[in-house]
């Protein structure tokens, strides 16, 4: 993956066309000073004959230019288009291949702005940019040819006074790469904080903490704008300085053009009008060409700060999981962060097809044990066997396609009831008809139609609306692992029954699931009950033996 050559893939000779089109339009301002000499000279001969010609020329050049005009702004925007839809094309195609536990240990700030904030600078800076660097570089020579044409002596004087400015766009241009960086970090974790509070809205007004909040708000807005503000005001004083820098050589041409003329050197009045108007045009690149190097090396670290991004943790190639195991084994396993231990010394055997309902107080590691039974974490301790070979020698696409995951968290696209089942893909109608059947969303389904649009996150339904889709569409899969983490929580007692029911009716799967809802009805119907309690499992059996033992879960279930 190289995300750089992804700006001018299927774009080179567009991009070509657009880049020259820039070099001709700059080398305009050089035939421009060109006329303006003719002109003078031109008066100062009192030719009418000439001067008609000289007329006419400008006329032909007025029409050139407003035809290089509209063909350089319509592909300008045709090479944005077509390079920064590639770009973040190319960018989401790699970061899907990202294997889940890795990224959710990531901040998904990085991938946002990357897709928004840096895109536009990406576009300004570096693919604009480029282009300009090319142009004012042409202009650079082209000028400088022409104005040693015209007189090598001043063209001598003019490079003297331009050392100044030259030396102090060196020393400050270097400065803004920097600044680019602080602002690209800064809007990263001011995205992530915007995502925090969004999330919490409902937490935040139930606590009436909008009034330290918003203090929170400002002095993180404020930190950003203080970084923008630094960078803008080093924009300002590179150009500030290089501005008056500038004044000097223009002044110097003058007093010496003038010198020049008055001895006799071979210097018409022309020549020195026009010199002056080169000069601008020699001029720009040497202010123009430090700051579009600086930009575009800060947008170039920005693509190459996604791509080291992209490139960790992806998927690992491993070995693929044809066939469901008769059995997954975990043995000694054990799991957590730093001084925290989730799961402790876990040793448990699941056999396939077979049912598990998973209980236990908040925080024993209900999830975290299912997670690592799907694949969803590797830095455990142990062995989770898949048959007899370990989970973390698998290719994690081959677990993903045997396995369905319902979270208590729902992910809804901003699309139909259709779209949010299928996930986009074709499935046999009579596939989805069923699908909709087990999962209770048929009554949904007749009420709203197939096709009602679920709005951004699911906006438009309920929370158990969205649970049922969610369902739908994990039954819909029809996967030899089924995971659900409080798949019902959202639903009344009764449809909850009647869904997790349905779940455990599908044939020729496993079935994992946590349940915070001890019902004896339900809780019968499974094969076994796990019983966490500290990390550790402490009693599995049929609801009838743990009713019978008399300990941990007959606890809970007293108190439910």
């Amino acid at each position: 993956m190289n995300l750089k050559k992804c700006l001018y893939k299927n774009n080179r000779i567009t991009y070509s066309i657009y880049v020259l089109l820039v070099v001709i339009d700059s080398l305009l301002s050089l035939v421009i000073a060109a006329l303006l000499k003719n002109i003078i000279d031109i008066a100062s001969s009192s030719s009418l004959s000439s001067f008609k010609l000289v007329v006419f020329r400008c006329s032909m050049l007025i029409a050139f230019i407003g035809l290089i005009s509209i063909s350089l702004y319509y592909f300008e925007a045709l090479v944005v288009k077509r390079s920064l839809t590639t770009y973040k094309d190319t960018l989401y195609k790699e970061l899907i291949k990202k294997a889940p536990r890795t990224f959710y240990n990531e901040k998904t700030s990085t991938y946002l702005s990357g897709m928004t904030n840096d895109v536009a600078v990406i576009e300004n800076n570096y693919i604009k940019g480029t282009a300009s660097l090319v142009a004012n570089i042409v202009l650079f020579f082209g000028a400088l040819g022409l104005m040693l044409y015209y007189s090598p002596l001043l063209s001598i004087v003019t490079i003297v006074f331009l050392a100044i400015p030259l030396l102090l766009s060196s020393i400050l241009g270097n400065r803004l790469s920097e600044q680019e960086k602080a602002v690209s970090l800064e809007n990263s974790n001011f995205m992530a904080f915007i995502q925090d509070l969004l999330n919490g809205f409902s937490v935040i007004k139930s606590f009436q903490a909008e009034h330290e909040v918003t203090g929170l708000f400002c002095d993180r807005d404020r930190k950003l704008e203080r970084i923008k503000f630094n960078k803008n005001c080093e924009i300002g004083r590179i150009q500030t300085v290089l501005s008056l820098g500038g004044t000097l050589p223009q002044l110097g041409v003058l007093i010496f053009g003038a010198y020049f003329i008055l001895r006799g050197n071979n210097l018409t009045v022309g020549i020195l009008v026009s010199f002056t108007s080169l000069l601008g045009n020699f001029m720009k690149p040497i202010m123009s060409v430090p700051q579009l190097l600086s930009t575009r090396k800060a947008a170039s670290s920005l693509i190459d700060k996604m791509e080291k991004e992209l490139q960790n943790n992806l998927l690992a190639s491993g070995e693929v999981l044809k066939e469901f195991p008769d059995a997954i084994s975990l043995n000694n396993v054990s799991f957590g962060y730093e001084d925290n231990t989730i799961l402790n010394n876990v040793n448990l055997k699941l056999n396939n097809g077979e049912s598990y309902a998973i209980v236990g107080e908040s925080g024993s590691g209900k999830t975290t044990l299912v997670s690592l039974i799907a694949g969803m974490m590797d830095n455990y301790s142990g062995e989770i066997l898949y048959d007899d070979t370990d989970l973390k020698n698998y290719n994690l696409d081959s677990i993903s396609e045997q396995v369905s995951i319902i979270q208590q968290n729902v992910f809804i696209f901003d699309g139909t009831i259709l779209d949010n089942i299928t996930l986009f893909k074709k499935f046999d109608k009579d596939l989805i008809d069923w699908a909709i059947d087990q999962s209770g969303l048929r009554s949904i389904v007749n009420e709203k139609g197939i096709n009602y649009h679920c709005g951004a996150c699911g906006c438009n339904l309920s929370g158990g609306e969205r649970q049922r889709i969610s369902i739908a569409r994990s039954i819909l899969k029809q996967s030899k692992l089924f995971v659900a983490d409080e798949a019902t929580a959202a639903l009344d007692n009764q449809t909850s029954h009647d869904v997790m029911t349905a779940i455990l009716n599908i044939k020729d799967s496993t079935k994992l699931i946590i349940t915070h809802k001890l019902d004896e009805k339900l809780l019968t119907k499974f094969d076994h009950i796990l019983v966490i309690k500290n990390g550790s499992i402490f009693e599995q059996g049929t609801f009838d033996e743990l009713m019978s033992k008399k300990e941990y879960f007959y606890s809970l279930y007293n108190v439910s």
